[in-house]
């Protein structure tokens, strides 16, 4: 359930050396996508890419593709992302 998910993204970001942390849930028309930064990533910017928003360290979006369809997508804009600055 929602609930039994609700946070997961913010483990990855409690692991030393994680500027990025991505949570995919699968929903029943597409994907919620979460993302969770520290540190000069922003991941509203990110998110953004995806037809998203929300804050510097904070943001999400939702995409109405399955998650066979969008891990690619990730990967892609990921790896084309600028993660840090500095």
């Amino acid at each position: 359930t929602y609930e039994d998910t609700d946070g997961f993204v913010n483990y990855g970001r409690s692991i030393k050396g994680v500027e990025l942390s991505i949570f995919i849930r699968e929903e029943e028309n597409g994907c919620k996508l979460s993302f969770r930064s520290k540190g000069n990533v922003d991941a509203c910017k990110l998110a953004e890419q995806f037809g998203g928003g929300g804050h510097f360290n904070a943001a999400g979006a939702f995409i109405e593709k399955p998650l066979a369809k969008i891990i690619p997508l990730i990967n892609k804009i990921v790896s084309n992302f600028k993660l840090s600055e500095g």
